[in-house]
């Protein structure tokens, strides 16, 4: 088969068994995927972009353990379009693929006035294999473009997660444009390929000079060999306090491994830490103390949101004090901020849900980061960005209204995405319940909780007065509590049939703010 369009459409239905395709240009393994190929009876359509192996003849051979054979070119369709499917599925206002699997957000940075979300993606199922990264652009934030794949396995593996920066200082001198460099760090998953066996997990680099749309890898790869078996999810920084760039990388367990560089491409290791609660996915940033520039700290998390609050001192990391957690509830995982954001700290992750016939995950609600003193400690904390309330589209405001048992609060809501203030005065003998489109939402002020489905997490610090930011979607509550301090985010299906909001308590509370804001759909949907 000569390839003459940009996609190949491949044939898949999720109850068949998994099969890997391998592509070969003349004898030569150049390219393989895995898909539960069907050409009989296929209940969704995959579409690969080939054009970097255009006008190239290709022979597609389809193996199973204990079979294999070659694919007859007429089964295979090549087009210079795709389409989307299963819009009843999408949410209103959180970034989902048009199809195929997309999990931990890679590369996050803003670049020559566009933001750049690059993410785990698997374009021929909705299963966690063939791992390439996705790409997605933004002007604002808000409204997000799905765009071609920027980077695809190669012979040194599936491409994991990790992380960019913009070259703003031209170290690698490859800038040949009026577009700032753009670098991606990322994880060559050796040997969980065909095309890679044998292979280790290494630390790769790949930079554009046109703004995102190619990407090249670098001719050094890779810039960070093997440490040990599995160590991957490069997070990249510079940090004026070592004169250098700083990479944090995943080694094994709870243990990370810190690396200075000074050119981006020769990397150094010069401490081990343990970040207990975390594996995975390590990200590295620096805020200052209600925004006081004269205390600035460096936060250091992990997959799970756990962190740690320190400052380098004589050139290693040191916690200041025990670690803490931000996000509870089994959703949300792998943080990551946007690179090159100047005055602002973004952050975004991915939710682990939507589990449909053609795609699979969203991306939480965009987030500006803080970090507050409060009785003595740090706390981070994540607040929606500001820019969300261009959105709103119908807002309803309530206050001074005491709740009880006698007196429930009842609204009825838009159905659409929403944003929801429920502020209140903390009272240690009530349980109020927050019933949401059908779900309920406890907080259990006698045990200083909050929960709803599996998900649950703290209510209070100070415990004088309780505050909620409900940010739901039709398969998604995160709710922000206090300021930000705590997260709880966890899957939900909206029953859009009990389109109301009610609130009641086992004691009268006194509510002193209700605000209810129904949010425009970003995305094409279908109820």
């Amino acid at each position: 088969m000569v390839i003459q369009k940009k996609y190949i459409c491949l044939p898949y239905n999720n109850n068949m068994a998994l099969k890997t395709l391998e592509f070969y240009n003349n004898g030569k393994l150049v390219y393989d995927l895995k898909i539960a190929l069907d050409f009989l009876n296929p209940n969704n359509y995959a579409f690969v972009d080939f054009s970097r192996f255009a006008c190239m003849e290709l022979k597609i051979v389809c193996k199973t353990p204990e079979y294999s054979f070659e694919v007859p070119d007429e089964h295979i369709i090549q087009t210079d379009t795709i389409y989307e499917n299963n819009l009843e599925n999408k949410p209103f206002n959180h970034f989902t693929v048009k199809s195929g699997w997309m999990s931990d957000p890679n590369g996050l940075v803003y670049a020559n006035n566009t933001y750049h979300m690059f993410f785990q993606y698997n374009p021929t199922g909705v299963e966690k294999c063939n791992m390439h990264w996705g790409h997605a652009v933004s002007k604002d934030l808000l409204h997000w473009e799905e765009v071609d794949a920027a980077l695809f396995p190669d012979d040194c593996g599936y491409i994991f997660s990790g992380c960019g920066i913009v070259d703003k200082r031209n170290l690698l001198k490859v800038k040949n444009s009026e577009y700032d460099t753009i670098v991606l760090f990322y994880t060559a998953a050796g040997g969980t390929s065909p095309l890679s066996q044998g292979k280790n997990f290494n630390v790769c680099m790949a930079y554009s000079t046109d703004n995102g749309k190619t990407f090249i890898k670098h001719k050094k790869n890779p810039i960070v060999p093997n440490i040990t078996q599995l160590n991957r999810d490069p997070n990249v920084v510079y940090c004026d306090d070592l004169l250098g760039y700083v990479m944090v990388l995943y080694l094994y367990g709870s243990k990370y491994c810190l690396l200075k560089s000074e050119n981006l491409v020769d990397w150094c290791a010069f401490q081990t830490i343990e970040l207990s609660l975390n594996s995975e996915c390590p990200l590295l940033y620096s805020l200052c103390v209600d925004n006081d520039k004269r205390q600035r700290y460096w936060i250091l998390s992990g997959a799970s949101d756990s962190y740690l609050v320190g400052s380098f001192k004589d050139g290693m990391f040191v916690p200041c004090q025990t670690i803490k957690k931000l996000h509870y509830g089994d959703c949300m995982y792998a943080p990551q901020v946007f690179s090159n954001t100047t005055d602002k700290v973004i952050r975004m992750s991915w939710m682990n849900i939507l589990h449909t016939s053609s795609f699979t995950g969203q991306m939480s609600t965009i987030c500006e980061m803080k970090l507050k003193k409060i009785e003595d400690s740090l706390y981070l904390c994540a607040w929606p960005i500001s820019e969300m309330s261009t959105l709103y589209a119908n807002v309803k405001e309530y206050s001074y209204i005491e709740v009880s048992k006698e007196k429930p609060f009842m609204e009825v809501l838009d159905i659409s995405a929403l944003d929801i203030y429920i502020n209140g005065v903390y009272n240690e003998a009530a349980v109020l319940n927050i019933n949401l489109f059908g779900i309920p939402i406890i907080c259990d002020m006698r045990n200083n909780n909050i929960a709803f489905g599996n998900a649950k997490g703290p209510l209070s610090i100070k415990k004088d007065k309780f505050q909620l930011r409900i940010i739901v979607d039709k398969n998604s509550i995160e709710i922000f509590i206090d300021e930000g301090e705590f997260l709880l985010s966890g899957e939900v299906n909206c029953d859009y049939i009990l389109n109301y909001m009610k609130i009641i308590s086992n004691i009268p509370v006194s509510v002193e703010k209700i605000k209810i804001a129904s949010l425009k759909n970003q995305y094409k949907v279908r109820i």
